[in-house]
């Protein structure tokens, strides 16, 4: 049974959501690991997941773009899901990342816009 193009790239968008909380998860248990040759094989095993993920991804023409971190202006394709909690003069930074945007390559389609939660000023 042939899958509609829409089928298609919703499912492409739960694979790759699925796969980036899954990749930040492990990133954040590795330093946790008591061995230091098992924190290696952790920080390894990551990088070559990215790099095959990534590339696999950009072959389909799609990129992803995280902005964990970065100031939170209005307008970018995020939908922070506690925006509310917030003053509008409030300097806010995204300090999670629960879906990142997906975007296609040389275009400035988004095909998913991320779901992030903010925080105040960072020190």
């Amino acid at each position: 049974m042939e899958k509609n193009k829409d089928e298609v790239i919703l499912s492409l968008i739960t694979m790759i959501n699925e796969a980036y909380r899954l990749n930040d998860y492990v990133k954040e248990v590795i330093p946790t690991m008591g061995y230091e040759v098992l924190q290696r094989r952790g920080y390894n095993q990551v990088a070559r997941f990215e790099k095959g993920f990534f590339e696999s991804l950009k072959k389909l023409g799609y990129e992803v773009i995280d902005f964990k971190g970065m100031k939170y202006e209005p307008g970018m394709p995020v939908n922070p899901i506690n925006i509310a909690d917030f003053q509008a003069e409030d300097e806010l930074y995204i300090e999670v990342v629960i879906e990142p945007v997906i975007k296609q390559i040389k275009s400035s389609r988004i095909i998913n816009n991320g779901i992030v939660v903010l925080g105040g000023k960072q020190s």
